[in-house]
């Protein structure tokens, strides 16, 4: 933002800045510069009073850094407009009359409106704070969620919050069981839609243009399932998600694990009608018998991987007959299907 138009008002300054540095922005960094003529009387004073200026910012800014609500400058032109040319006159180079001059002790009475705006600041700030509480009512809750609930002898109703020094009858909610129970709740539901209660299923499933392929590309969000058996004795689960991408009439995968999610990253370059959408994915949905040949032997090539790694971690750390048999667990499950349609030229 480059002000070549001067003006006493700082509260026009900082609505320019504002059209600049506002949401959207992409830049890490917004400047804002002014433009003064050396010859100009008017633009001269201007620039003699940037230490006021200076005060007024830091001013704005602390009180925004401690209260999270950007203060504007006084509305109060007059008192700006006063304190603005005191300070050209005190640190003009020139003699002049100054005591001619009655300004009502214009800086202080400035300070004192910067102090009942940052008051203000404060309290909108505890009436945001107080109303930023939520009750949650656990006995509200689907059947399968309020059970899981109650085994955590979460019932009844209770305040919660999100930020932090939340007074003591608020609970914080963070890392805690209601947190963890929803987002596992959320997956469950959305991997088995005949376990969600009188709801609609989660979708999984999305089409879109993008310039990232140049051909109908299916990408399945896969979740492979391993189970480790240890020196032939112990055995555990393990499971990982990745993915892997097919063209339009293929049945070998030409991009797979972090190749396949990256193409999931890129940007859409435009939506697609509802009805089309519906009609691609009803069309990858047909191709998934033909995937599974490719999803099987990504599986497999994953244990070996996997048993390799094992084997090679536990020969560093305990030495030699340590030895770890990985073996999928098929068919995979398909917890996502995303149809990209290339942009046309």
């Amino acid at each position: 933002m480059i002000h070549y138009d001067l003006n006493w008002n700082l509260t026009r300054h900082q609505q320019r800045d504002g059209r600049v540095d506002r949401f959207g922005q992409q830049a890490t960094e917004v400047w804002s510069l002014m433009m003064f003529g050396e010859n100009s009387i008017i633009d001269g004073a201007v620039i003699k009073v940037i230490k006021v200026i200076k005060v007024i910012k830091d001013k704005r800014e602390r009180i925004q850094k401690e209260t999270g609500v950007v203060v504007p400058v006084p509305e109060d032109s007059a008192s700006v407009t006063n304190a603005l040319m005191q300070a050209m006159l005190l640190y003009s180079s020139r003699l002049r009359a100054q005591g001619l001059f009655d300004f009502d002790d214009a800086t202080a009475k400035l300070d004192d409106k910067w102090k009942n705006a940052e008051e203000d600041a404060r309290r909108i700030q505890m009436r945001y704070a107080q109303s930023a509480h939520w009750r949650i009512h656990y006995d509200d809750m689907p059947q399968q969620l309020r059970e899981r609930l109650v085994g955590r002898r979460l019932t009844g109703t209770r305040v919660i919050g999100f930020g932090d020094n939340l007074p003591p009858e608020v609970a914080h909610v963070g890392r805690i069981p209601l947190v963890a129970l929803l987002a596992e709740t959320m997956a469950e539901g959305a991997l088995d839609p005949a376990s969600v209660e009188g709801r609609t299923a989660l979708g999984r499933a999305g089409a879109w243009r993008t310039r990232a392929v140049h051909t109908l590309t299916s990408v399945l969000l896969l979740r492979l399932r391993f189970k480790l058996t240890i020196s032939g004795r112990r055995t555990l689960l393990a499971e990982e998600a990745t993915a892997l991408a097919f063209g339009p009439a293929v049945t070998e995968a030409f991009a797979l694990g972090a190749d396949a999610l990256a193409l999931l990253e890129a940007d859409a370059s435009g939506n697609i009608e509802p009805s089309v959408i519906a009609r691609q994915i009803d069309a990858a949905l047909a191709r998934r018998d033909g995937y599974q040949s490719a999803i099987a032997a990504h599986a497999k090539t994953r244990a070996a991987q996997l048993s390799e790694d094992h084997d090679r971690v536990k020969a560093a750390t305990r030495g030699e007959g340590a030895t770890t048999e990985v073996e999928p667990v098929l068919p995979a499950d398909i917890i996502g299907l995303y149809v990209l349609v290339p942009e046309a030229n």
